[in-house]
């Protein structure tokens, strides 16, 4: 079973939960976010380090406020240092992705604030491996392309401690 890890400043939670784990949710896919999954009581730090230690995928949401957040920031760090090739930005609002971490800059997004629907669609093929979807098409310049997704997908999963 793929496991996603959805990293979100808390002022982009209505996204999270109500477009992207319904989203996944629906699909049978497994997004650990910390605003649905960590336990009362329980250590946070140690929940989400032990979250990313069992991802396949890094979603970062991309926002005004996750360019402040600096647990993105170093949940993000983490990811391009220990998952190269499997970090997805997801831009839920307008920001510069390089103010989240300087190599975002470098990361073709997945643009939901343009076409929730298209991005989507792209979201799921890309954590499900689907091979019909070849990058092409009105949002291509936004969103990962089929080069890319072919890189990622090769690309090994490294785990190590966060921070």
């Amino acid at each position: 079973m793929t496991r996603l890890f959805i990293s979100h400043s808390s002022k982009d939670v209505d996204f999270v939960r109500d477009r992207l784990k319904s989203l996944l949710d629906s699909q049978g896919i497994f997004a650990w976010c910390s605003a649905t999954d960590i336990r009362m009581g329980k250590d946070w730090q140690r929940q989400i380090r032990a979250a990313l230690s069992r991802t396949d995928w890094f979603l970062v949401v991309l926002s005004p406020d996750a360019q402040k957040s600096e647990w993105v920031q170093a949940e993000t760090h983490w990811a391009l240092e220990h998952m190269p090739g499997r970090v997805v930005p997801l831009m839920a609002r307008t920001c510069e992705p390089a103010e989240v971490h300087l190599r975002l800059g470098t990361i073709q997004y997945i643009a939901f604030r343009a076409s929730p629907e298209e991005a989507s669609r792209r979201l799921l093929a890309l954590v499900t491996g689907d091979p019909s979807d070849t990058g092409t098409g009105p949002a291509a310049d936004n969103s990962v392309s089929g080069f890319e997704r072919t890189l990622v997908i090769a690309a090994p999963r490294q785990t190590s401690v966060l921070f």
